[in-house]
């Protein structure tokens, strides 16, 4: 029976192979996951979970030439944080602490390094969103 240390590294393995989409495929069956058990418990993410996820995102972006596939990679990554921010359900974004991700350097550093892609990217586009303005702000604190 999957354990949250079992879901992990699935995570990892997949972030290892650069490949997103298997990340993203293995978060949903984590989630519909139930356990079979008397509780018949569910998966809530952690912010370890959510490390190997964004990194996911942020190899596979590593791999690619195209600025608008690395784009559309650091774009999840900043969604996912924006995710947890607002307490999305949809996802189990509402079950990871915000204040633990802010306190992991591994997560900040790939959130950090996606929100700058994407201020380089769009600076080729002057009409830069406020939200993403904002956003910008507040992944600097």
């Amino acid at each position: 029976v999957p354990n949250s240390k079992s879901w992990r590294e699935i995570l990892r393995a997949a972030a290892i192979a650069r490949d997103s989409s298997i990340a993203e495929e293995m978060w949903e069956a984590a989630l519909t996951y139930k356990k079979k058990s008397k509780t018949n418990e569910s998966w809530s993410p952690k912010t370890e979970h959510l490390e190997q996820l964004l990194s996911s995102y942020s190899r596979e972006a590593s791999k690619h030439e195209l600025p608008e596939v690395k784009a559309a990679l650091y774009t999840k990554v900043v969604e996912a944080y924006t995710g947890i921010e607002n307490g999305e359900e949809n996802l189990g974004f509402c079950h990871i602490d915000l204040d633990k991700v802010k306190n992991s350097h591994r997560a900040v550093k790939m959130i950090i390094q996606a929100t700058n892609y994407l201020d380089e990217y769009m600076s080729d586009d002057e009409d830069e969103s406020e939200d993403s303005q904002q956003f910008h702000a507040d992944t600097r604190r």
